[in-house]
């Protein structure tokens, strides 16, 4: 029986790490269900196969931001006329320009994380009056690439409505968690400090240095600790260097996803509060979801979409961002009054989660590929 060679599809990032959550631990290990997959990165930790994916280190050095950009994408064009998948997949806005390298040779979908019209506005290293101009240059940088390529997939439907106009194969592939890989948590056991978590880029604008600043007042700094788990921004570092010294705070570096579904039980409480960016009106953070596939109450922000899912599912507390610090005090004050109510939102949040397994955008992007591939 001669057996048909599959399919090569490629993914693309310079921005992210390989077990980026999105891009390797969900779209490649789905796809790689019936196509070839190939992701090329640029962490500089070397090539390897991993969950049937191969990985290839582009490995250029980063001091200069342009010229490694310009040798990425060139780098990158050399690996696609050698390996010429079907589909192309790019996941950062930098490499777009790769569509006009590859003279339009492959099907090409650009995967948009984030609304980065709006993200420019709230980038502190771009002088105050300079952000909406370079907000505008980027949304006719973007609009000119997806009028042209095969595909675009974005994180969140607000995103999908302002582009498919564009581009009307436009779909949403929302950041469900797979829930099956979470480990729940078994127990809450309130005789010692009561551990928060919170995991991803940490920056200012996630309300950090509020929690940090709150929880190490004498008031709270036996009952509560706090464990940061990712990449924390210098300016954000800075902020928080002192409370480090109080002993219950700790910043840990990013984990594999794997040892995350392992260690996400052993805390009580998930913390993702955002401040009021536009963008974050919009969207329903992953990490919400994760905390909760792994039996978590959450402490979350008064936005909209955090606030609706809190109060639909029962399953934690709101954070008033007009007044954070006060706000959060009043939260750990309830909690100490009540520790034991922890158990009852986090098996809310175990019970509600169901809704949002990845399964569900896993098919989505199954029937994506093979729409774009039809055309041909």
């Amino acid at each position: 029986m001669i057996v048909k060679p599959r399919d090569r599809v490629v993914h693309v990032t310079i921005l992210h790490n390989r077990y980026d959550t999105r891009i390797f631990q969900k779209e490649c290990v789905s796809l790689s269900s019936r196509y070839d997959v190939i992701l090329i990165v640029n962490d500089h930790l070397g090539n390897e196969v991993t969950d049937g994916i191969r990985v290839v280190d582009l490995n250029l050095s980063k001091r200069n931001r342009f010229i490694w950009i310009l040798n990425s994408v060139n780098r990158i064009n050399e690996i696609l006329e050698e390996i010429h998948p079907r589909i192309v997949h790019i996941h950062d806005p930098e490499l777009l320009w790769l569509y006009c390298k590859t003279k339009q040779k492959f099907r090409f979908v650009f995967d948009l994380h984030d609304d980065l019209v709006l993200q420019v506005l709230e980038k502190e290293y771009i002088p105050r009056f300079l952000r909406k101009l370079v907000s505008w240059c980027s949304s006719i940088f973007l609009t000119s690439f997806i009028k042209r390529i095969d595909g675009l997939i974005t994180a969140a439907d607000y995103m999908t409505d302002k582009y498919k106009c564009y581009n009307p194969r436009s779909i949403t592939i929302l950041n469900y968690p797979i829930i099956s890989k979470f480990k729940p948590k078994a127990e809450f056991r309130l005789e010692r400090q009561i551990k928060i978590l919170f995991i991803g880029t940490a920056y200012t604008g996630r309300s950090l240095e509020n929690l940090c600043e709150v929880i190490t007042e004498p008031e709270f700094k036996e009952a509560f600790c706090l464990t940061i788990i990712g990449e924390v921004s210098e300016l954000l570092l800075g902020k928080l260097r002192f409370f480090l010294q109080t002993g219950n705070i700790e910043i840990l570096p990013p984990m594999k996803y794997a040892e995350l579904y392992d260690i996400i039980q052993f805390y009580d409480i998930g913390f993702i509060c955002d401040y009021k960016f536009e963008r974050n009106e919009q969207i329903i953070p992953i990490k919400i979801l994760e905390y909760m596939a792994a039996g978590l109450p959450l402490i979350g922000s008064s936005l909209s979409k955090v606030k609706s899912i809190i109060q639909e599912c029962a399953n934690g507390f709101i954070v008033d961002l007009d007044q954070e610090n006060d706000s959060i005090r009043a939260i750990l004050r309830q909690i100490l009054a009540c520790p034991q109510k922890l158990k009852e939102l986090g098996i809310n949040s175990l019970n509600s989660v169901k809704d949002y397994d990845w399964s569900k955008m896993e098919f989505q992007l199954l029937e994506f590929y093979d729409e774009i591939l039809s055309d041909e």
